[in-house]
C-alpha cells in the first residue's frame, strides 16, 4: 500500500477517533448514573485526548499536498489558490463564531463541570457555537485538498455527525440543567442565531 493511500486512511480513522472522543465527552450526566461522580474527569480527560486525531487530521492534510491519492485528484482548479480562498473564506466566516463560543463557555470547553451553570454571552443567541463554528473548518481543510472527492467525503461526514453530535449533548443537557434548559431550547435556536426573541 503506498504512502499515499496511509495517509488518507489515517485522515479518516482521525475522524472516527475525535468524533468517538469527543461524542463520549458530551454524555457525562448520561455515565455518572453507571460510572458515579469520576465519570466528569473521565469526560475531562476524553475532551482533551480529542485533541490528537484533529491534529492528526491537519498533519494528513498537509501530507496530501505530497502524497495525493491519484484516484482521488478530482481536481477544483487547475492550481490550488481558488481552493484556499475558499477555505481562508469559511474560515473566515466561522472561525470567529467558534472562538467566541469557546470564549464564553469557559473551561467548559475542556473540562466539563457538574458545577458549571447555563452560559451567557453567544449562547443568549445560538445553543451550539461551537460546533457551528467549528464543523465547516473541517469542510474548509478539505477544500485545501484541491480535491472535490475530499471535500464530498468530508461534507458528508459533517452533515451526519454533527447534528448527531448536537442530538447527545443536548438529551445530556436537558438531564443536567432540567426545565431551565428545556425553557432555553424552546427560546433559542440550536445553530441558527437567533437575535430577536418573542
Amino acid at each position: 500500500m503506498s504512502l499515499a493511500w496511509i495517509n488518507l486512511i489515517l485522515y479518516y480513522v482521525a475522524w472516527i477517533g475525535w468524533f468517538y472522543l469527543y461524542m463520549i465527552s458530551l454524555q457525562p450526566m448520561k455515565f455518572e448514573s453507571k460510572f458515579g461522580e469520576e465519570t466528569w474527569k473521565k469526560c475531562a480527560s476524553y475532551r482533551k485526548m480529542a485533541i490528537y486525531p484533529a491534529i492528526l487530521q491537519f498533519v494528513c492534510l498537509f501530507l496530501w499536498f505530497f502524497f495525493p491519492v491519484e484516484p482521488a485528484r478530482w481536481s477544483i482548479a487547475s492550481t490550488h489558490l481558488p481552493s484556499i480562498l475558499i477555505a481562508l473564506g469559511i474560515t473566515a466566516v466561522f472561525a470567529p463564531i467558534m472562538i467566541k463560543g469557546t470564549i464564553d463557555a469557559g473551561k467548559e470547553t475542556l473540562v466539563p463541570s457538574k458545577e458549571t451553570t447555563m452560559y451567557g454571552g453567544i449562547y443568549k443567541y445560538l445553543r451550539h457555537p461551537q460546533v457551528l463554528g467549528e464543523w465547516p473548518l473541517f469542510l474548509a481543510m478539505a477544500f485545501c485538498t484541491n480535491s472535490w472527492l475530499m471535500v464530498i467525503i468530508s461534507l458528508i461526514i459533517v452533515v451526519i455527525t454533527a447534528p448527531l453530535m448536537v442530538y447527545l449533548e443536548e438529551i445530556d443537557l436537558v438531564k443536567r440543567f432540567g426545565e431551565s434548559y428545556q425553557n432555553y431550547q424552546k427560546q433559542t435556536h440550536a445553530l441558527i442565531p437567533k437575535f430577536f426573541s418573542n
